[in-house]
Parts: C-alpha cells; sequence; structure tokens
C-alpha cells in the first residue's frame, strides 16, 4: 500500500512540474512547481518510513555489514 501511495505521489508530482514548465515565469507557474515539490517530499517520506528505496540514494555512507 505504500508503494502505491509513493508512487500517486510521484505521478502527481510529475504532472505538476509538466505544467510548470510549460507556463511562462510567474506565480502561477511557482505555485505548480512547489506543489510538486511537496508532493515529492509526501513521497519520499513514505519511501523513507518503509524502506522503499530500490536503490542506495548515496545520502547516508553504507557499512559493509549492511550492503
Amino acid at each position: 500500500m505504500a508503494e502505491v501511495r509513493a508512487r500517486i505521489l510521484h505521478e502527481a508530482e510529475e504532472r505538476e512540474k509538466a505544467i510548470a514548465e510549460k507556463l511562462p515565469p510567474g506565480l502561477e507557474r511557482d505555485e505548480h512547481w512547489m506543489l510538486g515539490e511537496r508532493l515529492s517530499d509526501a513521497a519520499w517520506a513514505i519511501e523513507e518510513e518503509f524502506d522503499l528505496e530500490w536503490s542506495p540514494s548515496g545520502l547516508w555512507p553504507v557499512s559493509e555489514h549492511t550492503a
């Protein structure tokens, strides 16, 4: 279920950012882009909570004992 929620959030993120890219610079463009960023953050939080990442992000060192 968490995987589905994260995927839906990422899809919504991509839609919002696609809308933003088609708009001229300004408030409306920024609103769509920032909504996309918030959706991305929400998806990332779910992925972290349920350890859904398929590959290491590179943000944290991987010890030889866990790899």
